[in-house]
């Protein structure tokens, strides 16, 4: 119901979308990948048309603790240098894909390395945010 809701704002929103040169999910550590057996922000993307989608750039590489019940200055302690891009992104327009934002820790990190490879623009695409 989730990737069908979705996949429908995609198509809805092709105008919107079509400013973006990829589209980038939230990555996962390979570890939690292998426990939960799929990425839930690949799988809601998944089947989004006329949009680059590459779920490889953006990598995971330190496996770390689950945010819930952190405060915001663990969270960010907690995440600092855990991601890396694997591709060479300057001057590409991003727009970034996450299932739940909640203090934006993870977002906030992604958005650091990002402008720090030179990307002209990021979005942020979140399917639920917490207030």
């Amino acid at each position: 119901m989730l990737r069908s809701f979705v996949t429908q704002w995609f198509q809805k929103n092709q105008e919107l979308i079509h400013q973006f040169d990829l589209l980038l999910p939230v990555p996962m550590h390979s570890w939690n990948l292998f426990r939960r057996g799929f990425n839930q922000t690949d799988y809601l993307i998944s089947s989004v048309q006329n949009m680059k989608i590459n779920n490889r750039i953006l990598k995971k590489k330190h496996h770390t603790k689950h945010q819930a019940g952190l405060t915001r200055k663990k969270r960010e302690k907690n995440l600092k240098g855990a991601f890396e891009i694997n591709q060479n992104i300057e001057g590409k327009r991003i727009l970034l894909f996450d299932d739940i934002c909640t203090t934006g820790g993870t977002l906030r990190e992604l958005c650091k390395l990002l402008h720090k490879n030179k990307v002209q623009n990021i979005d942020i695409l979140v399917l639920c945010r917490t207030i």
